[in-house]
Order: structure tokens, then sequence, then C-alpha cells
């Protein structure tokens, strides 16, 4: 585990924002999606409810798949309607060997997509302000089977400078800024500044 000044998010503790948690029939569901094919592509289900608190109940990762098949387990998995599935903006530009973007590959597949560019530390912000709101309980849960997920929270660090400073932003290690990814792709379209 990285030093706790490394740590991006040193406000999450398990005890804290972890808990069981299910599918809420009365809650809206959404999508956030990070791509990734050598690396994982990563699904969060989240629900919100009326006052802002955000449950992230569920998590898909899985390298080496296609994203039709990454589509049907997703859609699979939750059947129910889905409010919204946010993406990474850079799943706009066209791949060279198909000649379309992830995101019309996956709108011809049924699963339209949302996105709104950002920067990292904005997103970043947003995750920690639920994390641990100014007052009042947190506003973050996670399912206690979202291993992955506790996982990058506790383990994603800022990037070290060659000046031995820490950069403002997390280092992309291909294990846990992937997932984390997804989450600021929801908070940003959810609760970022339009």
């Amino acid at each position: 585990m990285p030093q706790q000044e490394e740590v991006v998010f040193p406000e999450f503790m398990p005890s804290r924002h972890v808990r069981e948690l299910k599918y809420n029939p009365n809650l809206p569901l959404f999508r956030a999606m990070d791509f990734g094919f050598t690396h994982p592509l990563v699904c969060l289900f989240i629900q919100t409810d009326d006052t802002g608190n955000v449950f992230v109940i569920d998590e898909h990762l899985k390298n080496h798949t296609t994203l039709a098949e990454h589509t049907r387990l997703i859609k699979n998995r939750y059947p129910q309607n889905v409010e919204a599935t946010y993406v990474d903006p850079a799943g706009r530009q066209r791949r060279e060997i198909t000649g379309t973007s992830v995101i019309a590959e996956l709108a011809a597949l049924g699963v339209p997509t949302q996105y709104r560019p950002s920067r990292i530390t904005d997103g970043i912000e947003l995750i920690r302000n639920h994390l641990s709101p100014t007052s009042g309980p947190p506003r973050l849960s996670i399912a206690n089977q979202c291993e992955s997920l506790i996982r990058a929270l506790q383990a994603l660090r800022y990037q070290k400078l060659t000046s031995g400073q820490l950069s403002e932003l997390p280092e992309k290690d291909g294990v846990h800024d992937h997932i984390i990814d997804a989450l600021r792709y929801f908070f940003i379209n959810r609760f970022g500044k339009p």
C-alpha cells in the first residue's frame, strides 16, 4: 500500500463506505464505463437517490473480450431500464482498424452513451466530496462485492515527479486507474458543472 500522503482518496474507509448493497427497483440505474482490451473494460452499476447519495452496487471488469461480448454481459446483468451510460469522451475517436468509434459501436449494440469532457482533478474532487462531505455522513457507498473498486480507492496514488514531488494527477498504473476513471465519468456527468 502507498504511503498516506501519496494516496488519492485518503478519505475512503471501508468501515464507513462499504456495505451490503443490492439493486433497488425504486432508484434509477446508471452505468459508467472505461474502455479497455489488454487492460480490462470496466463497467460500474450505480444508483442514486433524491438527496444525491450514490450507491455503487456492482462492477464488471474483463479484458481480452470483444465489445459485443461485454455488451451482452452488461445488458444481461441488469436488464432493467438504465437512465444513462457514461463513458470516456475519448471513445468518440475513430479506430484505425474498424473505422468506427467505440461509442458508435456501443450505440449499434443498443447501448447509447453520454460523455462530458473534464479535467481529471475535477472528477477526483467530486468523488472526495461524496466520500467526506463538509457536513453529515458519507454520500458515496460501495457494495461489498465491488472488490476491485474498493482496492482501487485504497491503492490509487499520485504520480511522483522526477523532482520527488507529487503530481496533481494519479498514477496510470493500468490496474487501479481504469476503475476510478469509470467512477469519475459518472460523477462528472451527474454532478459536474455544465
